[in-house]
């Protein structure tokens, strides 16, 4: 089964959102790999002990945050 490529602008793919949610690389909106159970479980105790630290380290912790790594790709 065929499935079509969508192309978006970066402007409008930052105002959206996707369910499940999708990266944006070089024009083209795609399927975000997603973690099993043990992957989730890691995570978020990554992001208790930074959440932890946070104060003292003047950092802040915010998982799954959509960050620009490229001029045309954005990843979650």
């Amino acid at each position: 089964m065929a499935t079509a490529t969508v192309y978006m602008p970066v402007e409008e793919y930052l105002r959206s959102s996707f369910e499940p949610d999708a990266e944006y690389v070089n024009g083209q909106i795609e399927k975000r790999a997603v973690g099993e159970y043990d992957h989730s479980a890691w995570q978020k105790a990554i992001v208790f002990w930074f959440e932890k630290q946070a104060r003292d380290a003047q950092i802040r912790v915010c998982p799954e945050l959509r960050v620009q790594v490229l001029p045309h790709s954005y990843l979650v």
